[in-house]
């Protein structure tokens, strides 16, 4: 199939010696190829001529072939907050450009995203799609239009489809029944059902359109390639003075006022107008975050109970819901790991699940033995704040950090401890601040007699850390979580 020469990957997830890639093309056709390379790729071509059957004739031509080597290329390995190892893996691609048809006469295929647009509307798979009437949906459109704020009337019939309609789990710029199937069923793939919101939000009064991305570990979008086999998903833009709209239907748990965290501050084509526009969505003034408030209390024997509550807001909260609604233990492994092997958790409950205003708060129970030498007893500062293991061990990294959005924890702790012993050793105040301040980390301490407060803060300012910055990054860890780690002591006092 000459029309789709498939891109060619010079690395994988294993060290390569050798790859080479090697291709005839009859010279009727012309390719565009965009090596993405940053070792060196030797290639050689020489013409060659060949016998080709076309309509059961045997038609002679040239043709080109073309060699292309690259050497000694490491594995492309995945890497903790990294978008997919596919971005950073060298390659060639290839795009269909001119097909010549004889006599000096060249038809040129090249794409502009003009053409896709084109197409894409003309498709019966996507733009006839937004054509069809859904006589069904008209009482739900009548809601709508009562509701005088854009934003509001938006999120009413955004909330109606997420929350009656399933997703299949299938993700595609295309439909598989068609939206009508989709009301129908109340069911179906990506497109089926954004498309369907698209079609619903226009009919209501909405500056609406298809949206096309790459989510994040799709990898990214070559602006400079018209290729519609980059994108992976389509959702829903909503124009809208105050700040545009994503939203994606096929997600249960999304704020609307949220970019779907899998392309926040990602780069998206809006099929719309002659020529579509590419927009970057930055997650705004919305943020991942966390406020978790522990209150323990240590016996004379060294058992510790307590109990934790924890708030969370934004993409947080996305992440929580959509994890609540799978199983609470996995739950509570995921964001309430130990630190420590003597310590369990107890039942976990959760408040304003339904409120889109509020934070997820969830409540649990905690049990555990601090550990014991001698007349000292001591366990970890920072049980149950979700830090307990240190992802950025690595001495080198090829990715850039990709944490999504910008990230903001407060941990509020304290202990109460029996009359007869005395805090012997506490973690201390401090500040730690990356070179340029996109990562700030301070912690103030309080000791009253037989209580000790504090209060742990841990900002992330910045969604994405380079690559060439990971040795300044993994040095700030490493320091992170020696001080994460410090110990509380306790000592017998003297009878």
């Amino acid at each position: 199939d000459m029309a789709g020469l498939k891109d060619w990957f010079f690395q994988g997830t294993i060290p390569v010696k050798i790859s080479r890639y090697q291709f005839t093309i009859p010279q009727i056709f012309r390719y565009t190829v965009n090596p993405r390379v940053t070792d060196k790729l030797e290639q050689s071509q020489k013409v060659i001529f060949e016998n080709l059957i076309a309509d059961k004739k045997t038609v002679s031509t040239e043709s080109l072939q073309t060699v292309y080597t690259m050497y000694n290329l490491p594995g492309i390995r995945d890497e903790p907050y990294m978008s997919t190892p596919k971005d950073y893996m060298q390659r060639a691609e290839f795009q269909l450009s001119q097909i010549n048809n004889g006599y000096g006469s060249l038809l040129n295929l090249r794409l502009k995203w003009s053409d896709v647009i084109n197409d894409l509307m003309a498709d019966e798979d996507f733009g006839q799609e937004l054509e069809k009437d859904i006589p069904e949906a008209d009482s739900l459109i009548m809601k709508a239009k009562k509701i005088t704020g854009l934003v509001q009337r938006a999120a009413f019939i955004y909330k109606n489809i997420q929350q009656n309609f399933t997703w299949d789990k299938t993700e595609n710029i295309y439909t598989s029944n068609g939206i009508e199937k989709a009301w129908e069923n109340k069911r179906g793939n990506t497109a089926d059902i954004n498309l369907l919101l698209v079609k619903l939000l226009k009919d209501a009064g909405m500056d609406a359109a298809p949206v096309l991305f790459s989510t994040r570990n799709n990898g990214y979008v070559n602006t400079l390639f018209p290729h519609l086999n980059q994108f992976n998903v389509v959702m829903a833009y909503v124009k809208n003075p105050e700040g545009d709209l994503i939203l994606d239907a096929t997600t249960k748990y999304n704020d609307y006022r949220l970019i779907p965290a899998a392309v926040a501050n990602l780069r998206g084509f809006i099929v719309n107008g002659e020529r579509g526009e590419w927009k970057t969505f930055f997650c705004g003034n919305h943020q991942y975050k966390n406020i978790v408030t522990i209150q323990g209390n240590v016996s004379e024997d060294g058992h510790v109970s307590g109990e934790i509550t924890a708030s969370s807001f934004d993409y947080a909260k996305t992440e929580r819901l959509q994890s609540s609604a799978e199983t609470k233990e996995n739950f509570k492994s995921t964001f309430f790991p130990l630190v420590n092997t003597g310590f369990k958790l107890g039942s976990i409950s959760f408040n304003n699940t339904e409120a889109d205003s509020l934070p997820l708060e969830q409540k649990l129970n905690f049990t555990g033995t601090a550990t014991s030498s001698s007349d000292y007893k001591f366990f970890p500062a920072n049980i149950f704040t979700g830090f307990a293991n240190n992802p950025f061990i690595a001495s080198e990294r090829i990715s850039d950090i990709e944490f999504g959005c910008p990230q903001f924890y407060t941990f509020f702790s304290s202990f109460t401890i029996p009359d007869n012993y005395s805090f012997y050793e506490v973690p201390h105040s401090i500040l730690l601040a990356m070179p340029d301040t996109s990562i700030i980390f301070s912690r103030s301490v309080q000791v009253d007699e037989n209580m000790l407060s504090f209060k742990t803060t841990l900002q992330f300012k910045r969604s994405i850390y380079p690559a060439a910055d990971y040795f300044e990054f993994a040095a700030f860890y490493k320091k992170l979580f020696a001080r994460l780690n410090d110990q509380v002591v306790l000592k017998k006092k003297e009878p």
